[in-house]
Order: structure tokens, then C-alpha cells, then sequence
């Protein structure tokens, strides 16, 4: 999985468990959770496309952005939640009932 922390220009690789969460499985589930945790459209859209498993470069042109601003709006997302990775986030959304495993 990947790291939100930016080191030169880059999302830093971190070795740990990947998660896999199906895109038209959470979509639903993480607008509802997005709305209750105060994430703007667009934090929506990165968390969804995060739990997706997309490459960094492909979340980056998707949202239209280059990867060190990408690293950027995920770190914000992860501070305003209060997690450090990718795992952290997923079991945040399945702790509060937004998200389910399929």
C-alpha cells in the first residue's frame, strides 16, 4: 500500500497488508461516510479511488492533479480523520458503519 507522506515529490511505498475494496461496492457507502465525516466531493472521490487499489498515477489523472499534490490532498485527508495509512482509513469507515466488506 501506499504512505501519504510526500518525500521528494513522491508518495512514499510502505510494505504493508494490501486492501482491495471493490469501487462499486463502497462508492455509496463512502459519500454516506464523507458527508458525516465532513470531507468536501473531491476528498470523497481520492478516498474512493484510494480503497479502490488505484496507482498513485492514475488517482493523480483522475483528479487531475500531479502526484506531489495528490500526496498533498491525501495527507489533508488523513489528518481530518485522524489515520496514518491506507488500512487505518478503510477500518475507520468499517469501525463507524460506512463501509462494508463484500
Amino acid at each position: 500500500m501506499r504512505s501519504a507522506t510526500e518525500r521528494s515529490g513522491t508518495i512514499e511505498s510502505r510494505t504493508t497488508t494490501a486492501l482491495y475494496i471493490p469501487e462499486t461496492a463502497s462508492l455509496r457507502e463512502i459519500r454516506s461516510a464523507g458527508l458525516a465525516l465532513g470531507l468536501t466531493r473531491f476528498e470523497l472521490q481520492l478516498v474512493s479511488d484510494l480503497l479502490s487499489g488505484l496507482e498513485d498515477g492514475e488517482i493523480a489523472s483522475r483528479a487531475s492533479v500531479n502526484e506531489t499534490a495528490l500526496a498533498r490532498h491525501v495527507t489533508r485527508v488523513f489528518e481530518k480523520l485522524g489515520v496514518h495509512d491506507h488500512l487505518e482509513l478503510a477500518l475507520l469507515l468499517i469501525h463507524r458503519g460506512f463501509l462494508t466488506l463484500p
